[in-house]
């Protein structure tokens, strides 16, 4: 959802748009959440990781793309060696260079 804001802001550059999102991203690029109060699964690298993009686009010099592969690679190195997926049944390992292939959950 933040990144329609960010869009939004693209067009009208009303700032009220992005002020709470940007202060949020602020905030996690400042000081990174670690463990399970950060990037531990990987649909939150998906949700997070375009609007970090979309706000070094628009802040160049806000440390949002270093912000962005700090998170991410404390994720990969502290979750067991790989991102867990939400329901648990695949994980990428850390070690991975190409995209994961996961077999299908059986049931």
């Amino acid at each position: 959802m933040r990144q329609v804001y960010i869009e939004l802001y693209n067009i009208d550059k009303k700032a009220n748009y992005i002020t709470a999102i940007k202060a949020g991203i602020d905030s996690m690029v400042a000081s990174p959440p670690t463990g399970t109060s950060g990037w531990w699964w990987i649909d939150a690298i998906h949700m997070s990781m375009p609007s970090f993009a979309k706000l070094g686009v628009l802040y160049p010099t806000g440390g949002y793309f270093d912000g962005m592969w700090t998170m991410y690679n404390q994720a990969r190195s502290t979750q067991g060696g790989g991102f867990v997926e939400r329901d648990g049944w695949a994980l990428v390992p850390a070690t991975s260079t190409t995209r994961p292939v996961a077999a299908p959950k059986t049931r």
